[in-house]
């Protein structure tokens, strides 16, 4: 008969610090088989901008097919203890980083797998999020209007490109139809590229 326990676990995160003030705070998740600390790299430009990015690392470990250690949010064994655990790791991040940056405006971005973890992080936690950027990922399937209510005042940008193997433009489409029928006001951006942190996002995120 199974049985389970809550233990503690290290989790890690990376910080990029802008050169000005920060006025901002920008939460970056990773998608399936990366490190926070090469997905944080893809917003270098925002050095210059006085946004504060964080990278949280996603808790399961394993080597890809070139022997690497990467990380994944999530499978479908255990899922949904797998989900209630970043869930609580993430909102206790949170926690600890308002102490030091109190009603500093948060925005969100995920991309791949991390675009249906931060959904279900952020319709779950009591920060305020001023934008929701889903780059070249999917909307989780348990989701429904309900559930995405609490981000009626967020503003959502949904990218998709052109030669992702992983997300058809299809498919794309379709994720972004589940949100417009949510009444999520949702802007799609369609970028010509692969699956990839495309420059359009980032022209967006500096601008």
């Amino acid at each position: 008969m199974k049985h389970s326990i809550t233990v503690e676990r290290t989790a890690h995160y990376y910080v990029q610090q802008p050169s000005q003030e920060v006025k901002s705070i920008l939460f970056v998740i990773h998608g399936y088989a990366q490190l926070a600390k090469d997905f944080i790299t893809e917003f270098e430009q925002l050095k210059s901008s006085s946004t504060l990015v964080i990278a949280p690392e996603a808790l399961s470990k394993f080597y890809n097919k070139n022997n690497e250690p990467v990380a994944n949010w999530m499978t479908s064994h255990e899922r949904e203890s797998e989900i209630k655990d970043y869930i609580n790791y993430l909102n206790n991040l949170t926690s600890h980083l308002q102490t030091e940056f109190v009603n500093t405006p948060i925005s969100v971005l995920g991309f791949s797998q991390g675009v249906s973890t931060i959904l279900r992080w952020v319709t779950q936690t009591k920060l305020t999020i001023k934008d929701i950027h889903l780059c070249a990922g999917t909307i989780p399937p348990e989701f429904t209007k309900s559930i995405l209510s609490s981000l009626k005042n967020s503003s959502f940008y949904y990218y998709f490109g052109s030669d992702d193997k992983l997300l058809r433009p299809a498919k794309a489409k379709e994720q972004i139809q589940l949100l417009t029928g949510m009444e999520m006001d949702v802007k799609a951006i369609f970028y010509r590229g692969r699956h990839e942190i495309p420059k359009e996002l980032i022209s967006l995120l500096t601008a």
